[in-house]
């Protein structure tokens, strides 16, 4: 008996004659009996999965990082507009789009009034005034240093307070309006709209014949 070694595999071969002539290559095509196929074990880099699963972590970290840091802002828009409000926006936006998310200008709105491609700031108050009323525009930086657009009534009536667009500080000047009625014009106004006459204040609860008299002198649209 004798063995032979071919890559690795003992061959162990009985009753050996040499007069067979055995040769080495019939021992390995009689005696294989190992046959690796590697076409079926898949070649798995765990080193290339821990990298890409690292790539797609930091490319959602950066979709997040950008999400946060949007910008928006609050605008307030009144007047001849479909729903008068508060709306926010994301920063840079222009006047045609607060216009837009109120649902678009009113019939009577004059809509060359505003410069719609404006760019808005926040805390801004947008008015829209209604065809054929006199109009004008002023801007002023506010103690928080930003710019509110502001409407005035006819220059004449300059040194009235226009009820369509005066702050709350200005209405509580008005003889007989306190915190609480000034609170209900201004919401009067954003939910209805402009007033068209100074006499459609007394649409408000509260202001009657009585009081209007009082302010009448004082007010304007």
């Amino acid at each position: 008996m004798f063995f032979v070694i071919v890559s690795g595999v003992v061959f162990f071969i009985d009753n050996y004659n040499s007069s067979n002539d055995i040769l080495l290559e019939d021992v390995m095509q009689e005696s294989a009996v190992i046959e690796t196929d590697d076409s079926s074990v898949d070649n798995y880099d765990s080193d290339k999965t821990i990298e890409s699963d690292k790539s797609k972590d930091r490319e959602s970290s950066k979709n997040d990082d950008k999400s946060s840091s949007r910008e928006y802002i609050y605008v307030h828009i009144c007047g001849e507009i479909k729903t008068p409000g508060v709306y926010k926006l994301l920063a840079n936006s222009r006047a045609v789009d607060v216009i837009e998310l109120a649902g678009g200008l009113t019939d009577k709105a004059d809509s060359v009034a505003i410069n719609q491609a404006n760019l808005i700031q926040d805390g801004e108050q947008i008015y829209i005034p209604k065809i054929g009323e006199k109009v004008t525009s002023l801007s002023k930086e506010g103690d928080d240093g930003l710019n509110q657009s502001l409407v005035s009534g006819n220059s004449g009536d300059s040194d009235k307070v226009n009820i369509n667009t005066a702050s709350k500080i200005d209405l509580v000047t008005l003889p007989g309006i306190g915190e609480a009625k000034a609170d209900m014009i201004i919401n009067y106004r954003t939910e209805k709209g402009s007033f068209s006459k100074i006499e459609d204040i007394m649409n408000i609860t509260g202001i009657k014949e009585g009081l209007f008299n009082k302010i009448s002198e004082y007010i304007t649209v």
